[in-house]
């Protein structure tokens, strides 16, 4: 099936407005606000860590608690330990938010969207780490590098969720997808990033007088909104591809035969 960016757009939009796009929103929210607290008191723990060396380079209390509103008075190896294991959870999420904006059945968490979820996650976090570095990597190289590479890694995550592919053979899975489909899954992708900078900029730049507590919470569920949807278009980008590449390979196989 041929990819077209409106109707990816418009079924991303129907899952976000569907009762399991709710439930995965919800999901998302609860763990974003458990990640930012973990990331504040990290941010806290490392000026307390740094007043202990440099006195002059600490911030004072006030000025942590207006840019650190929701941290935890807890020690850094506590924090950053609690770090990766969010990170793991994180990944563990997002396959599942795959798995249920791709699955026909009614069931919120049926079998096919938990189905051997430990290995999974485990896949997607090595592939996750490795996506990751070499976006990094390719973006120090005047960040053109960076960005071809994250467009080739589009369907990554899908490529391990949905195909239980490993990590090798995801990012070759996503490679070939992108190469088949690259106009459109260009311009799905920056219409992606558009949307993301005018739904979240704004909050950041505009100087509303809000408490930094009520500030943290608006951005983050924005955010959150931005990337379920993110989530929910591009598996269904994904699976109009992918039904592509089967149809092709059933066709190679009886011409072969």
């Amino acid at each position: 099936m041929a990819l077209r960016v409106g109707a990816a757009l418009a079924d991303g939009l129907d899952a976000l407005l569907s009762e399991r796009g709710a439930l995965v929103l919800a999901a998302f929210l609860v763990y974003s606000l458990l990640n930012t607290v973990l990331l504040q008191s990290a941010s806290t723990a490392i000026d307390r860590s740094l007043a202990t060396v440099v006195p002059d380079a600490a911030q004072t209390p006030q000025s942590v608690a207006g840019q650190s509103p929701l941290a935890l008075d807890v020690s850094l190896g506590v924090v950053l330990a609690l770090l990766l294991v969010m990170f793991a959870v994180g990944e563990a999420l997002r396959i599942l938010a795959i798995r249920t904006f791709a699955s026909d059945s009614d069931a919120l968490l049926g079998a096919e969207v938990t189905a051997d979820l430990g290995p999974t996650v485990v896949t997607g976090v090595a592939a996750a780490v490795l996506t990751t570095v070499a976006i990094a990597l390719g973006s120090l190289l005047f960040v053109v590098p960076g960005l071809v590479l994250s467009l080739l890694f589009f369907f990554v995550r899908q490529e391990v969720a949905l195909n239980d592919s490993g990590v090798m053979e995801a990012v070759r899975g996503s490679i070939d997808l992108v190469f088949e489909n690259a106009v459109p899954i260009l311009a799905l992708a920056v219409v992606l990033f558009v949307l993301g900078v005018v739904v979240t900029l704004p909050l950041q730049v505009v100087g509303i007088p809000w408490p930094p507590v009520f500030t943290t919470l608006v951005t983050t569920a924005f955010s959150q909104v931005v990337t379920v949807f993110g989530i929910a278009v591009v598996t269904s980008a994904y699976q109009r591809v992918a039904s592509g590449r089967s149809v092709a390979v059933t066709r190679s196989i009886e011409e072969t035969f």
